[in-house]
């Protein structure tokens, strides 16, 4: 008998084997690695999409509160947002926005409340607006003052 030439056919199929599982595990880790892209992308996304949101909401027209619970609500933040032209708009169709509570500041306190003060309204509120998005959501909050003019 000679020297053993070429590989046998247990070698071969080993071989193949082991470039398989390494090209699998390759593709599985290009799948995650792009999964995570979408993600991030999409909260970006949305951060975006708040941060423009509450500036947008900072240029609107301020809700005077009054011991009439129906004023200064989620409700007509987004009544009064929604009828003003120059609002933001969504940039994705499938993007939607909106003011989901509204807080007054009570000076006597010292913090945010959910109903208007006793004293009446002090000129300061604070909103918190939602963004959703392909099944994401996220929150911001945003203080708006009343102009005073002296």
């Amino acid at each position: 008998h000679g020297s053993q030439q070429g590989a046998s056919l247990i070698e071969v199929l080993i071989s193949v084997v082991l470039v398989g599982v390494v090209i699998l595990g390759l593709a599985a880790g290009m799948l995650t690695l792009i999964g995570t892209s979408t993600s991030t992308s999409e909260r970006q996304q949305i951060q975006l999409a708040l941060g423009s949101f509450t500036e947008s909401l900072k240029a609107g027209a301020y809700e005077t509160c009054t011991s009439n619970s129906a004023v200064a609500t989620p409700a007509t933040y987004q009544a009064a947002y929604d009828a003003w032209p120059s609002k933001w708009t969504p940039p994705q169709g499938s993007m939607t926005s909106g003011i989901t509570r509204v807080e007054y500041w009570d000076s006597q306190q010292a913090e945010f409340v959910d109903s208007c003060p006793n004293a009446g309204d002090q000129g300061t509120q604070r909103l918190t607006v939602q963004v959703d998005w392909q099944g994401r959501s996220d929150t911001a909050q945003v203080v708006i003052g009343k102009l005073v003019s002296q």
